[in-house]
C-alpha cells in the first residue's frame, strides 16, 4: 500500500487509487483529481466518460498511466462503437 502524509498524519491509500491531472493549454497540471478505479483501463474509461474534452494524466502512486487528448479519446470511443 502506498501512503502519503497530510496534516492528520499518515494516510494509507491502496493500489487502486489513481489521481488525473487536467492539463492547460500550454500543458502545465491545473489541479488534481482522485478516482477509485480496478485497473488502468478502467481508470481510462471513467476518464472518457466524465472529461473527454480535455487532455489530462493519469497517474497511480508514481506510475504515470498514460497522457490522454481529446483525439485520443475520440478514436478510442469510436473504435470502441464499431
Amino acid at each position: 500500500m502506498e501512503s502519503s502524509r497530510c496534516k492528520f498524519g499518515e494516510v494509507r491509500l491502496s493500489s487502486e487509487n489513481y489521481r488525473y491531472y487536467p492539463l492547460d493549454a500550454a500543458g502545465r497540471l491545473q489541479e488534481a483529481f482522485w478516482l477509485r478505479a480496478r485497473s488502468d483501463s478502467d481508470a481510462m474509461a471513467q476518464i472518457e466518460a466524465e472529461h473527454a474534452g480535455s487532455t489530462c494524466e493519469i497517474w497511480q502512486g508514481r506510475r504515470m498511466v498514460a497522457r490522454v487528448t481529446p483525439a485520443q479519446l475520440e478514436t478510442h470511443t469510436g473504435s470502441a462503437d464499431t
